[in-house]
């Protein structure tokens, strides 16, 4: 069996994975999208689908529609060129409609600013926005994705590293909802064996090779380590995860259905002491399926559920934290979660702060913590936030024209100040604003608990 038939093989099983057989998922009334970049990956599913295709309905199977994105955020010539060589590619096969989605310069920097995440993140986030949309535009079956063996690993490594979810268990899925992941089980150096077998070329994103993502470090310095240094360990690491899920699976299905009832269209509620009953691992992850139900996909860190759930929290606390839009507390008997409502509408508004509790702002995490003194009224009660003291309630947000602070003993432009040398890093500090204050003041965002 030679490295083109071997890789079939083990792709037939991927998409299999989906509940159709090959047979009926490249049918020819099916129409199926496909992320392609250009890259060793994205080709070898692209060129495999086409061998299936092929193989079951020679030309008359499933018309594909690949979706190509130039995130502009590298030089120009570089994602355009991908993009021309993604779509001479298509041209040289039958039923297969190419589609560029060209991303303005600095949209994927708006988004990430927006999103207060980083750019890795929102370039995920909007490419995958374009894939939803192109195939529901389409009308595609089933979209499918590139990520392989490899790119398991690195997840498996990274969530584990950072301490999200359920651990190690949460890998990168086979199928969700009409996204495809055929070649999970299959390793880069089986990609580019595959391709070199059919004398294909592809083509090599640059920054893959640049340490200064998180990603890119683990794939770069800490996977090379490991091979060398714990021969197996990948394997031990996929089985691992395979165990895990299969535990994650069975837990799921204990949850009861009608744990969270809804309080109005913005938040759900539970009692505390239907909470406190359950197991630990099933308050976990009750509180992720509550936050779920209210939009929130993004890893969270576990540390901020710590104290819930392990039942440090004690009721009638208000805030208890707070992270993508999304904010959980407890008044009298009841553990809620809730939309963060904007009670401000002025351009920049970022995030308000009524209350001690964790929020986050800008990819980062931080305590604001009650300060009260003996015989305070509740109207004078003080908030510290990274040891500077701030009447409740105030606003973070970004900075605005206008905007005056006290700087080295004057009132200066909020824009001067931040141009001058170490002040004018974006995201390096957060422009606070309360209500009954003229004047702005700057934060250094310098202590953050993520």
């Amino acid at each position: 069996m030679n490295s083109s038939t071997s890789f079939l093989n083990k792709v037939e099983i991927g998409f299999a994975e989906s509940g159709l057989t090959c047979r009926d998922f490249f049918g020819p009334n099916m129409i199926i999208g496909f992320g392609v970049s250009g890259g060793a990956d994205s080709l070898s599913l692209l060129q495999s689908a086409i061998l299936l295709r092929e193989k079951f309905y020679g030309e008359e199977g499933a018309k594909f529609v690949v979706v190509s994105v130039n995130h502009n955020i590298r030089p120009k010539e570089e994602g355009l060129a991908d993009a021309l060589f993604v779509k001479e590619f298509c041209s040289k096969n039958k039923k297969i409609d190419f589609v560029l989605v060209d991303f303005e310069s600095g949209q994927v920097d708006a988004a990430a600013k927006n999103r207060g995440r980083g750019l890795e993140e929102a370039a995920r986030f909007l490419r995958y926005q374009s894939f939803t949309s192109v195939a529901k535009e389409r009308g595609c079956n089933f979209f499918c994705l590139a990520h392989n063996q490899n790119d398991q690993l690195e997840t498996l490594l990274l969530r584990f590293l950072q301490g999200g979810g359920d651990g190690i268990a949460q890998g990168i899925p086979a199928v969700r909802d009409f996204f495809i992941r055929p070649l999970l089980q299959i390793s880069r150096h089986e990609i580019e064996e595959f391709l070199t077998f059919h004398q294909l070329d592809y083509r090599e994103d640059k920054t893959n090779r640049e340490n200064q993502y998180l990603r890119n470090r683990c794939r770069n310095l800490l996977i090379p380590l490991l091979d060398k240094e714990f021969p197996g360990w990948n394997k031990s690491i996929l089985q691992g995860a395979k165990k895990g899920q299969d535990d994650k699976d069975y837990i799921a299905s204990t949850l009861p259905d009608d744990f969270w009832k809804h309080q109005d269209e913005e938040g759900i509620c539970a009692s505390w002491n239907s909470f406190l009953l359950l197991h630990p691992a099933l308050r976990r992850r009750i509180l992720y399926k509550g936050l779920n139900e209210l939009g929130v996909e993004e890893r969270i860190p576990f540390y901020l559920f710590e104290s819930l759930v392990y039942g440090r929290n004690k009721m009638g606390k208000g805030r208890i934290f707070s992270i993508h839009g999304v904010e959980v507390y407890s008044e009298k008997d009841a553990i809620s979660i809730r939309k963060i409502k904007k009670q401000c509408e002025q351009a920049g508004f970022s995030l308000l702060i009524d209350r001690a509790g964790t929020y986050s702002i800008f990819g980062k995490i931080f305590l604001v913590e009650e300060k009260i003194l003996p015989g305070t009224l509740r109207s004078e009660r003080k908030l510290c936030l990274m040891g500077n003291e701030f009447t409740l309630p105030f606003l973070i947000r970004n900075a605005q024209n206008g905007d005056k602070t006290i700087f080295q003993g004057r009132i200066r432009s909020v824009q001067d100040v931040l141009s001058k040398k170490n002040y004018g890093k974006e995201n390096q500090y957060l422009i606070v604003e309360e209500f009954e204050n003229p004047l702005v003041t700057l934060v250094p965002l310098t202590s953050y608990l993520f």
